[in-house]
């Protein structure tokens, strides 16, 4: 199949509400869109970037650029009959995850469509239902978290995954589990923390909330000083931003650094390399589950499509875009899943990724669009 054409669009987000995290108070969403012709068709991919590189190296100018200047003029008027063929043409250049995410996403995309075939079927999905957990944002009080805690109780649900930060963890967490004990909580810290004696007391009382998960408690690049915590602890670590390819889950598996992965496909470089960390992930045993990073709808169904493969069993967080996002669901045409209490159900109807968005009301949100011929 020949790339025809390719554009890359600025999307700018408002937020209903800041959503704060151990490194950034997040006030809006401006991401970057990819789009990919072939003859007939096209497919949409997302560079769910920062505004500035505070998760990681990216920022929405860089993807820009990168696209823009260098990864698109590579595989315009190619023959790219693969979507691994776009990994290994874009192999020799470092980093720039997200930006290789959205090219791997929208090629996906654009082969469901010239096939007429659901993404999901493509990757070969077991299930039409997930389990769903909510997230709460760091507070700067108690009873704001479990304000928070409490809106979404009401919906349902009872996973919910708690940001924390030195200062803003144990008294949170205990909160939460005093007043609603019938949730299960995971916490995820984001890198906040540096293994030293006052981190470990921290995360042995920690470790008495029976929680079902502790997410990248430590430095985003360690899986070393993870391993050694893990050991302290009988509460099960995931990891996050350490995982950014098959070789680094290879290496933390070697070292026991954690149980359980958050896989990111923005944060792994696409859809090919999830599913490859996902297979290495189910040969040792490890569980996993499908992360967000309030992706745009776009991003949103590829979360949908890769949350339905085998494997991915803990429950999906990428739901903080319907809740932060400002008219989230007015993207949608028809909404392609409903939630019922702890469980999302996919409705997705059309091939590729099934976007069936309001492309009119979209247009009010891109700030900028770029043309590579």
């Amino acid at each position: 199949m020949k790339i025809k054409k390719g554009e890359v669009l600025r999307l700018k987000l408002k937020l209903v509400k800041p959503f704060v995290t151990s490194f950034a108070e997040i006030k809006e969403r401006d991401v970057v869109l990819v789009k990919l012709y072939s003859k007939d068709n096209y497919g949409v991919g997302e560079a769910p970037v920062l505004a500035l590189p505070l998760y990681n190296s990216e920022t929405p100018d860089s993807s820009t650029a990168i696209l823009t200047n260098t990864f698109l003029p590579l595989i315009i008027n190619k023959e790219i009959d693969d979507p691994t063929m776009l990994n290994t043409i874009f192999a020799p250049f470092k980093g720039n995850e997200f930006s290789k995410s959205a090219l791997d996403v929208a090629f996906y995309d654009l082969v469901g469509k010239n096939k007429g075939v659901k993404l999901m079927d493509i990757l070969g999905a077991q299930k039409r239902k997930v389990t769903v957990s909510r997230t709460i944002s760091i507070h700067k009080t108690v009873d704001d978290c479990l304000d928070e805690a409490g809106g979404y109780i009401k919906e349902g649900a009872t996973y919910l995954k708690l940001k924390i930060k030195p200062g803003f963890d144990l008294a949170y967490a205990k909160a939460l589990m005093k007043k609603f004990p019938q949730i299960k909580l995971m916490l995820d810290a984001n890198s906040a923390y540096t293994l030293n004696a006052t981190t470990l007391k921290t995360f042995k009382e920690l470790d008495k909330l029976k929680l079902y998960c502790i997410e990248q408690p430590l430095e985003s690049v360690d899986i070393i000083d993870h391993a050694k915590l893990q050991k302290e602890l009988t509460t099960p670590i995931a990891l996050d931003e350490s995982i950014e390819s098959e070789y680094d889950m290879k290496k933390a598996i070697e070292l026991d650094s954690c149980k359980l992965v958050n896989i990111k496909i923005a944060r792994v470089g696409g859809i090919t390399s999830a599913c490859q960390i996902n297979k290495v992930c189910k040969k040792h045993g490890i569980k996993t589950w499908v992360g967000g990073m309030l992706e745009s709808p776009v991003g949103f169904y590829a979360n949908l499509a890769l949350s339905t493969l085998d494997n991915f069993s803990y429950p999906i967080d990428f739901l903080g875009a319907l809740s932060y996002i400002k008219d989230f669901d007015k993207f949608f045409v028809n909404k392609p899943y409903e939630i019922k209490g702890n469980f999302l159900y996919l409705k997705i109807t059309k091939p590729g990724l099934g976007l069936d968005l309001d492309e009119k009301f979209l247009d009010h949100f891109i700030a900028e669009k770029i043309v590579i011929k």
